[in-house]
Protein backbone atom coordinates (compact mmCIF):
# COMPACT_ATOMS: atom_id res chain seq x y z
CA UNK A 1 0.00 0.00 0.00
CA UNK A 2 1.28 3.47 -0.85
CA UNK A 3 0.02 6.58 0.90
CA UNK A 4 0.84 9.90 -0.76
CA UNK A 5 -0.64 12.14 1.91
CA UNK A 6 -0.47 12.40 5.70
CA UNK A 7 -1.48 9.21 7.46
CA UNK A 8 -3.17 9.16 10.83
CA UNK A 9 -3.11 5.97 12.86
CA UNK A 10 -5.69 5.74 15.62
CA UNK A 11 -3.82 3.11 17.60
CA UNK A 12 -0.31 1.74 17.95
CA UNK A 13 1.77 1.30 14.82
CA UNK A 14 2.95 -2.29 14.98
CA UNK A 15 5.58 -3.94 12.83
CA UNK A 16 5.57 -7.70 13.24
CA UNK A 17 9.10 -8.98 13.86
CA UNK A 18 10.93 -11.49 11.71
CA UNK A 19 13.80 -13.65 12.90
CA UNK A 20 17.32 -13.68 11.44
CA UNK A 21 20.42 -15.70 12.39
CA UNK A 22 23.19 -14.11 10.31
CA UNK A 23 26.55 -15.82 9.87
CA UNK A 24 29.85 -14.18 10.73
CA UNK A 25 30.98 -11.70 8.04
CA UNK A 26 27.58 -11.91 6.28
CA UNK A 27 25.27 -9.18 5.00
CA UNK A 28 21.95 -9.01 6.84
CA UNK A 29 18.95 -8.87 4.47
CA UNK A 30 15.98 -7.80 6.60
CA UNK A 31 12.62 -9.41 5.81
CA UNK A 32 10.68 -6.75 7.76
CA UNK A 33 11.19 -3.46 9.57
CA UNK A 34 11.68 -5.25 12.90
CA UNK A 35 14.29 -8.01 13.00
CA UNK A 36 15.08 -10.10 16.06
CA UNK A 37 18.64 -11.41 15.83
CA UNK A 38 18.56 -15.01 17.07
CA UNK A 39 22.22 -15.89 16.82
CA UNK A 40 23.03 -19.40 18.07
CA UNK A 41 26.70 -19.98 17.16
CA UNK A 42 28.41 -17.47 19.44
CA UNK A 43 29.19 -13.80 18.89
CA UNK A 44 29.45 -12.68 15.27
CA UNK A 45 30.19 -9.47 13.35
CA UNK A 46 28.34 -8.55 10.18
CA UNK A 47 30.26 -7.86 6.94
CA UNK A 48 32.57 -4.81 7.36
CA UNK A 49 31.92 -3.77 3.72
CA UNK A 50 28.12 -4.11 3.59
CA UNK A 51 26.61 -5.04 6.96
CA UNK A 52 22.97 -4.57 5.95
CA UNK A 53 21.45 -4.80 2.47
CA UNK A 54 19.80 -1.75 0.85
CA UNK A 55 16.51 -0.54 2.26
CA UNK A 56 13.24 -0.87 0.36
CA UNK A 57 13.21 2.89 -0.25
CA UNK A 58 14.42 6.16 1.22
CA UNK A 59 12.88 6.75 4.63
CA UNK A 60 12.55 3.07 5.52
CA UNK A 61 13.05 2.41 9.22
CA UNK A 62 14.69 -0.75 10.53
CA UNK A 63 14.69 -1.92 14.15
CA UNK A 64 17.31 -4.54 15.03
CA UNK A 65 16.78 -6.34 18.33
CA UNK A 66 19.37 -8.50 20.07
CA UNK A 67 18.17 -11.63 21.84
CA UNK A 68 21.24 -13.03 23.63
CA UNK A 69 24.09 -11.66 25.74
CA UNK A 70 26.36 -14.59 24.83
CA UNK A 71 25.46 -14.84 21.12
CA UNK A 72 25.72 -11.17 20.19
CA UNK A 73 25.60 -9.56 16.74
CA UNK A 74 27.92 -6.63 16.01
CA UNK A 75 26.96 -4.08 13.35
CA UNK A 76 30.11 -2.29 12.13
CA UNK A 77 30.18 1.41 11.29
CA UNK A 78 30.98 2.57 7.72
CA UNK A 79 29.66 -0.70 6.32
CA UNK A 80 26.72 0.77 4.41
CA UNK A 81 25.99 2.17 7.88
CA UNK A 82 26.49 5.53 9.59
CA UNK A 83 26.49 4.93 13.33
CA UNK A 84 26.71 7.70 15.93
CA UNK A 85 30.25 8.51 16.99
CA UNK A 86 31.64 6.17 14.35
CA UNK A 87 31.32 3.24 16.74
CA UNK A 88 30.19 -0.32 16.01
CA UNK A 89 27.08 -1.50 17.85
CA UNK A 90 27.00 -4.87 19.59
CA UNK A 91 23.48 -6.14 20.19
CA UNK A 92 22.87 -8.41 23.15
CA UNK A 93 19.62 -9.40 24.88
CA UNK A 94 16.97 -6.66 24.59
CA UNK A 95 19.36 -4.18 22.92
CA UNK A 96 17.81 -2.12 20.10
CA UNK A 97 19.36 -0.34 17.14
CA UNK A 98 17.00 1.86 15.11
CA UNK A 99 18.15 2.86 11.63
CA UNK A 100 16.85 5.00 8.74
CA UNK A 101 17.68 4.20 5.10
CA UNK A 102 18.67 7.49 3.41
CA UNK A 103 19.01 5.96 -0.05
CA UNK A 104 22.73 5.27 0.41
CA UNK A 105 23.34 4.16 4.01
CA UNK A 106 21.55 2.97 7.12
CA UNK A 107 21.82 5.95 9.53
CA UNK A 108 21.50 5.41 13.27
CA UNK A 109 18.47 7.06 14.86
CA UNK A 110 18.86 5.49 18.29
CA UNK A 111 20.68 2.77 20.20
CA UNK A 112 19.44 1.30 23.45
CA UNK A 113 21.81 -0.90 25.44
CA UNK A 114 19.74 -2.81 27.98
Amino acid sequence: MTCSTNLTVGGFFRGLPTLAAPANNSTLTPASGHVQLVQTIGPITLNPGVAIADGVGSGAILVLEGTSDSNTVTVPNAAHTRLAGGASRTLGAHDLLVLLWNGTDWVELSYSKN
